[in-house]
C-alpha cells in the first residue's frame, strides 16, 4: 500500500471510500456511515456504486449548494455568530440568528427576518 494511503484504514473497498470521503471533507458521523455501504469481501459492482450514488446525491447536492453560497457570500453576514463585519450589527445583532440553530444560518436558507430582524 502506498505511503499516502497508510493510516488507520484497512485496505478494503469500504475503507477506500471512507478515505475518499474524509479527503473530500465529509467528516464525523457521515463518514462513519460509509463502511456499511459497500461490500468488504468483493470488488464493488456498478450496481453497488449506483446505490451509493443515489443515497448520497441529495447530501452532496446540499453540501455543494452550501459551499457555493459560502464562496459567493463570504464577505457578507452569513449568520454564523462571529459578528466581525460591520454588516453583522445590522443583519445579526447580538447573534440573534443562533436562535434558528447552529452554523451559518443565512447560508442555510434562513433570513434575518426569520431571526426577528427587521431589515
Amino acid at each position: 500500500m502506498p505511503a499516502s494511503r497508510a493510516g488507520p484504514f484497512s485496505d478494503t473497498p469500504s475503507t477506500w471510500l471512507t478515505r475518499s470521503h474524509v479527503d473530500a471533507g465529509v467528516r464525523g458521523r457521515v463518514a462513519l456511515q460509509v463502511p456499511g455501504t459497500l461490500p468488504d469481501a468483493r470488488t464493488p459492482t456498478p450496481e453497488d456504486w449506483s446505490a451509493l450514488s443515489a443515497a448520497w446525491r441529495t447530501r452532496l447536492d446540499d453540501q455543494i449548494r452550501l459551499l457555493v453560497a459560502l464562496r459567493d457570500d463570504l464577505d457578507a453576514c452569513i449568520g454564523c455568530g462571529c459578528l466581525s463585519l460591520e454588516r453583522c450589527a445590522l443583519y445579526n445583532p447580538d447573534d440573534v440568528a443562533a436562535r434558528l440553530g447552529h452554523g451559518p444560518r443565512y447560508l442555510k436558507g434562513n433570513t434575518p427576518r426569520d431571526a426577528g430582524v427587521d431589515v
